[in-house]
């Protein structure tokens, strides 16, 4: 199960990504709001981040990023995408709020479990609260690099994806919600399974 979803995760990401770069180059016509550039830096950047996580976790620690969490990942990306290409983010008002508070618990739950594999092997111990606050950090700072490639954008094409200021810290808002919302969920089930099986962090 784990080796399949894992191949069906890279397989619903690499299509996304051939279709982005098959609009970029003109072989499609579908339109945006926004750039068919900015959809591929983001889909690249998830995907190098992810792959190259994955790679050292495995080589260096023996076990790999979990494959739901990457199955998460990927639905994070296709909401982005779909609200882009299906014009949702100007037709649907809650949508872009959807997809950043998604967004952020995605992004706070694969740093969480990339750094819980790295306390498990004994090479670092923070525990649970150092785990945490780790998360929501980069969390936080995964937030700014998105809004900053959403400034790039309007800057470089005039997309005007970035929106107002209010719009803007409500998006970084609302990462950080879905990151600490996500962090206590597992925070809370780390802590009861602690008690049944006496795992040590």
């Amino acid at each position: 199960m784990d080796k399949f979803l894992k191949t069906f995760s890279r397989l619903l990401l690499g299509g996304l990504l051939l279709f982005e770069l098959l609009n970029y180059f003109g072989i499609l016509n579908y339109t945006l709001d926004f750039t068919w550039l900015g959809l591929i830096i983001t889909s690249l950047f998830v995907w190098l981040i992810v792959e190259t996580a994955s790679f050292f976790l495995k080589k260096y620690y023996g076990q790999s990023i979990n494959s739901w969490g990457r199955l998460a990942v990927i639905i994070a990306i296709y909401l982005d995408s779909f609200g882009d290409i299906f014009h949702l983010f100007n037709q649907i008002w809650w949508y872009d709020r959807m997809a950043h508070l998604f967004g952020g618990g995605v992004a706070a739950g694969l740093t969480f479990n990339i750094i819980w594999i790295i306390c498990r092997s004994r090479k670092i111990n923070i525990g649970f609260l150092g785990i945490s606050f780790v998360s929501l950090a980069i969390t936080s700072l995964l937030g700014t690099v998105y809004e900053a490639e959403e400034y790039f954008e309007d800057y470089f094409f005039g997309s005007s994806r970035l929106g107002e200021g209010p719009d803007t810290a409500d998006d970084m808002i609302l990462n950080m919600t879905g990151g600490l919302i996500i962090i206590l969920v597992i925070v809370i089930y780390l802590k009861i399974k602690k008690k049944r099986s006496k795992i040590i962090l």
